[in-house]
C-alpha cells in the first residue's frame, strides 16, 4: 500500500486492509516496506503488516533494519535495479 516514505499511521481502508489480513493470517510479500513501518526509523506507526517476505531496492533502509519494524519484514530480499554506489552516495 504504502512504501518507506510513509510518515503517518495508517488509517481508513489501509488501516483496515492490515487488520484484515492480520486476522485471516494471510501470507504478504511487501515491496520496499511493509505498509504501516516508517522506513526512517523502523517504528510501527499504530499497525503494519507482517511480511513473510519483504523485496526491496539498492539498499536496505533504516526500517528493515531497527526494531520494531525489522520483526514486520520477514526474508528481506535486496533486488538490483541497477543503481550504483555511486548514485546511492548522491
Amino acid at each position: 500500500l504504502y512504501g518507506a516514505g510513509l510518515s503517518k499511521p495508517l488509517s481508513g481502508d489501509a488501516a483496515k486492509a492490515v487488520d484484515t489480513v492480520t486476522a485471516l493470517r494471510l501470507p504478504v510479500v511487501a515491496i520496499d516496506l511493509p505498509s504501516g513501518v516508517s522506513g526512517a526509523s523502523g517504528e510501527i506507526l499504530s499497525r503494519a503488516f507482517r511480511a513473510e517476505v519483504t523485496v526491496t531496492f539498492a539498499r536496505k533502509k533504516p526500517g528493515h533494519l531497527l526494531l520494531p519494524g525489522r520483526g514486520q519484514c520477514g526474508e528481506i530480499v535486496l533486488a538490483d535495479i541497477g543503481v550504483g554506489d555511486g548514485i546511492i552516495a548522491q
